[in-house]
């Protein structure tokens, strides 16, 4: 699990300069819109509990986080990192409060495993808490992401981000399950897109090329999108 961290106050500025980038992409006066922030935060954590199976009839019940679903689980965490920033600068909240909030318990682990930590944030949305960065950095913790890995997944869902507005997600004309025969063989795969930014993202290593190049993510997902099977 991971230890305290330090962001500095130029990594967090950069975060808000992109979440602000990000937003204004999909809708350039999204700070007026009243979006429910809250809402998005609780799907997100939806969809982690389906990553660590709670339905008690179906294969894999409770298994938790695994080093199969690991990397799943982080880029929602990173997801909600998204809009808990969201939050911040909606409220006009200053950088250097943002770095407070999200250096401070980073790491302390108020809950011990991501079940109650999912549990902990939905209470945190529905009782309005201004402290959504405690619930944050507990389930950041917890999936075992580093200060690095933070700001690493951050700009790798970006990337995904961006490429879904310009691929359709905002018209309903995306496709975010991709089916794609990646060996040339006629083996066919279907998988999500952040399961395929994730298999961009680990070929990169592979290949030792950086994971954040922006330009190269992106054209990266092309690839993949524009050769998938079911157009």
């Amino acid at each position: 699990m991971s230890q305290p961290i330090n962001f500095t106050l130029e990594e967090i500025k950069t975060l808000l300069a992109r979440q602000d980038e990000l937003n204004t992409y999909n809708h350039p006066e999204w700070k007026t819109q009243n979006f429910d922030w809250g809402f998005a935060i609780i799907d997100e954590v939806r969809e982690i509990r389906e990553h660590l199976g709670w339905k008690w009839w179906k294969e894999g019940y409770q298994c938790g986080i695994t080093e199969a679903n690991r990397k799943q689980v982080q880029l929602e965490v990173i997801d909600i990192l998204h809009f808990v920033l969201s939050l911040a600068l909606e409220a006009h909240t200053s950088p250097e409060k943002v770095r407070e909030w999200i250096n401070r318990s980073y790491g302390s682990y108020s809950v011990t495993d991501m079940v109650a930590a999912c549990t902990n944030m939905i209470f945190l949305v529905s009782s309005e808490s201004a402290d959504y960065f405690e619930g944050w950095n507990d389930m950041a913790s917890i999936a075992g992401l580093s200060k690095e890995e933070v700001l690493e997944t951050y700009i790798q869902k970006f990337v995904l981000n961006k490429f879904r507005q310009d691929h359709g997600y905002k018209d309903g004309t995306y496709q975010k399950h991709w089916r794609c025969d990646v060996t040339g063989e006629g083996k066919e795969v279907e998988r999500e897109d952040n399961e395929w930014l994730a298999t961009v993202v680990n070929t990169r290593k592979l290949l030792e090329q950086v994971t954040t190049n922006q330009e190269g993510l992106y054209n990266d997902l092309k690839v993949l999108y524009n050769g998938r099977l079911n157009k």
